[in-house]
């Protein structure tokens, strides 16, 4: 059996793997996390070092031992029960993605990602210099709530501007720094932000998989979030040999079996790595450029006793 796991069964990733892995004949269920455990029981125990027990699904139990794949795409989930305390829903969610965690790591089977293995993602300074081990230039960059080191690298990088955005996996819109957020420095007291040295060239997002696939597209924009520009134009790119390389090399040391990884390309050819997202909206890309993305996925986990011990984690 094959789960997908999303906050929502009308969710396009789980929907698409879905679509074509029915379509192949498996048996395959999309669940919404935020039923369980409400509508799912889970039972899980260690036995001869490895993770038993089974999992009540649409009322039928099924054992952890035959799952072969499970793809996941977590958001925080809500609690339905008004009679439960605000601490004591905290408790019940905390306990919650505990159980997820135990499950997921330990589980003998393909999971699109391992907890362990989007970790780095919470931190993009830390990610960078994981980045920069593979020959991928990142950008000049400082995490700080001092106003004065702040504008200090902003004068250093003025030639190319700053950009600043998110230092963890939240999603953040990535702004361009002007004169007029000089008197926002003010509330860097309260908490430290990320600042990065402009790159000019084309964003480039590349999606890598365990398999050694790699799909590329080409994202022009005028704007410094092209996530946010409605004129954008999106359209597939065959990206050099080496770089799809060290995309699935990254991917595959990461502990990943799937990763969107954004690029920029300057225009001496240098190719600049911003981020490696552990949990992509594939679908997003797949619609604009008609990549076979979800179709790769669903392959990989349709042959999951061929790759699952492919992905290591060796950070």
């Amino acid at each position: 059996m094959i789960l997908l796991i999303s906050g929502n069964c009308n969710e396009d990733m789980s929907k698409l793997l879905f679509n074509y892995i029915n379509n192949k004949g498996v048996d395959c269920c999309i669940i919404n996390h935020e039923e369980i455990p409400f509508k799912h029981t889970i039972t899980m125990y260690p036995y001869k070092g490895k993770l038993c027990g089974s999992w009540l699904i649409n009322n039928r139990e099924v054992n952890l031992k035959d799952i072969s794949a499970i793809y996941t795409r977590f958001d925080s989930a809500s609690l339905a029960e008004e009679n439960i305390s605000a601490n004591t829903k905290i408790q019940i969610e905390t306990e919650r993605q505990i159980c997820f965690n135990v499950l997921f790591e330990n589980i003998d089977s393909m999971v699109i990602n391992k907890p362990k293995a989007q970790f780095s993602n919470f931190s993009k300074l830390y990610q960078s210099f994981i980045i920069n081990q593979y020959g991928l230039k990142i950008p000049n960059a400082i995490i700080s709530n001092n106003k004065e080191e702040v504008e200090n690298f902003i004068k250093t990088y003025k030639k190319n501007g700053v950009i600043y955005k998110s230092a963890s996996s939240e999603r953040s819109i990535v702004k361009k720094f002007t004169d007029k957020d000089f008197k926002k420095l003010d509330l860097l007291k309260n908490c430290p932000h990320l600042f990065q040295e402009c790159i000019s060239g084309k964003d480039i997002r590349v999606h890598a998989l365990a398999t050694g696939e790699t799909f590329a597209c080409e994202i022009n924009s005028d704007e410094s979030d092209y996530r946010y520009d409605n004129n954008r134009n999106i359209v597939p790119i065959k990206i050099p040999k080496k770089i799809s390389e060290i995309c699935v090399k990254l991917t595959l040391n990461l502990g990943l079996y799937c990763s969107g990884i954004d690029l920029r390309k300057t225009n001496d050819n240098e190719y600049y790595c911003f981020e490696v997202n552990p949990s992509p909206a594939f679908s997003w890309y797949e619609y604009q450029t008609g990549l076979p993305i979800s179709k790769a996925i669903a392959e990989m986990m349709l042959n999951a006793h061929k790759y699952k011990n492919l992905a290591v984690r060796k950070f």
